[in-house]
This record gives C-alpha cells, sequence and structure tokens, in this order.
C-alpha cells in the first residue's frame, strides 16, 4: 500500500467521521437535539444601589465626608510638622554648612504625606478605590508600630519604677505622655476607617456604574428590554429568556426596604 492510499483512507475516515467532531451550540450541546429558539429576555435586573446605605456612614456621616476631612487634617499636620522642624531645626549645626541630610529627609516626608492625603480627595473625585490603598497600607503599618512602640515603653516604664525609686512628677509625665500618646493613636484610627469606608463605597459604586452600563447597552441592541433597578427580582419560576439578572457575587445587596441608620 502506498503512501497516497494510506492517506486517502484517513482523510475518508475523518471525513465520515466529520458529524462526531461538530460543534453544536443548541440548548444541550449535542448535534440533532432541539435548537433553542426561546425568545429573548425581557428584563434585565440590577441590584440597588444606595447611597446612604450604613455601611457607607462612620460617626454619623457619609464616608465620602469623612474620608475628605481625613484627607485635610492629614495634610494640615504634615505641612505643620514641616514647618515646624524647618523653622526649629539648627541647620548650620553641622561644621560643612546646612545639613543636606535632614532637609532631603523632609523635603520627602513633605511631599509623600502630602501626596498619599491628597489622593484621598483623587480618589473620591474620580471614584477611584485604588488611589485609596497607599492611605489604607501606610497608616496601618504607622498604627501597628505606634502601638508597639507604646507597649515596649510602658513595659521598660514598669521595669524602672519597678527597680528603682521615681519621683511623682515622672509618674504624672509618664501618665501624660501615654494619654497623649493613645489619643494620637485613636484619631489615627478613626481616619484609617473613614479612609476604608470610603474605599468600600467607592468600589460598590464603580461596580454598580458598571452594571449600569452593561445593561444599557444591552438595551441599546435590544431596544425591548427593560432595565429594573432594585425592586422585587423574578419569581423562581420565570425562566432566564424571560428575565436576565446582573449582579456581582462580590456586591453587598441592601432590601428596599431597609431604612439607613
Amino acid at each position: 500500500m502506498s503512501l497516497r492510499d494510506t492517506w486517502e483512507r484517513f482523510y475518508a475516515w475523518l471525513k465520515n467521521n466529520a458529524d462526531s467532531n461538530s460543534v453544536s451550540y443548541s440548548r444541550f450541546g449535542l448535534p440533532g437535539d432541539e435548537v433553542d429558539d426561546r425568545p429573548p429576555p425581557t428584563q434585565i435586573h440590577v441590584a440597588e444601589f444606595k447611597e446612604d446605605a450604613p455601611p457607607f456612614m462612620i460617626f454619623g456621616v457619609h464616608s465620602i465626608k469623612a474620608a475628605v476631612i481625613t484627607a485635610g487634617i492629614g495634610i494640615s499636620i504634615t505641612v505643620f510638622i514641616f514647618l515646624s522642624i524647618f523653622f526649629e531645626f539648627d541647620w548650620y549645626n553641622n561644621k560643612k554648612g546646612i545639613d543636606i541630610s535632614v532637609l532631603v529627609g523632609l523635603v520627602l516626608f513633605l511631599l509623600v504625606g502630602v501626596a498619599i492625603h491628597w489622593q484621598i480627595v483623587r480618589g473620591v473625585k474620580h471614584t477611584q478605590p485604588q488611589s485609596l490603598v497607599p492611605f489604607i497600607i501606610i497608616y496601618s503599618i504607622m498604627i501597628l508600630s505606634e502601638l508597639l512602640f507604646l507597649i515596649l515603653s510602658l513595659n521598660q516604664w514598669v521595669v524602672v519604677t519597678y527597680i528603682q525609686q521615681v519621683e511623682q512628677f515622672y509618674h504624672l509625665r509618664a501618665l501624660f505622655l501615654t494619654v497623649m500618646f493613645m489619643v494620637v493613636i485613636a484619631v489615627q484610627l478613626a481616619m484609617l476607617f473613614s479612609v476604608i469606608r470610603c474605599r468600600n463605597y467607592l468600589e460598590k459604586k464603580s461596580i454598580h456604574e458598571m452594571e449600569m452600563r452593561i445593561a444599557e447597552r444591552a438595551k441599546i441592541e435590544s431596544p425591548g428590554l427593560k432595565i429594573v433597578v432594585g425592586g422585587s427580582l423574578p419569581p423562581p419560576h420565570t425562566s432566564v429568556a424571560d428575565s436576565t439578572i446582573i449582579s456581582s457575587p462580590n456586591r453587598t445587596e441592601f432590601p428596599t426596604n431597609q431604612n439607613p441608620a
């Protein structure tokens, strides 16, 4: 048997078995099955997005407002610290002139501090939750470091007072510094939680806007399609052809009869 005869027999076998290798887009995906001729959906359901839902509120105000206030406080404190150190530091203490390393570090502190807090305003303005991530990361690290420093300092103070006698004045000063340190950490925690709530709001809002764009695009392609935002979902016996639901698995949906706190 020649090579040509072998190839012809192989080609004939492929041709005879072509039907078993075909791809079907019918309902069950098999050749010969009934073609899915159901009508297109008439409704498309989009989960409701409530601007004033309880997860988006903090300290009695909306997380957007709290985050913007946080950004303003952070920028103000950063500029205040920069100016305080800049005018109080002895720049000419170095024999060779101005201490360049301190000046560079101070300028970097100003630029990074302002940029991180300004990213909050930018994220709120353009609905970009990822812009708030640097603030969350840096403040989380900073708060953990401060808590660790406070615990170690208190432990050291207890050891010192146990070994030797310390005047009452130093006890009061240590207590005052501890209280002030805890107040600063509490304020930073409030700022951090405000930005986290704001990021959650921006993320849910961006998802809702994306779902609405998908629904509007589907309505353009099918003019008879009706967009239903919120409300009751279709009954369980309703087929997919009658109604389409757009909902992200990462969404937090709120019932329409829920009253925000």
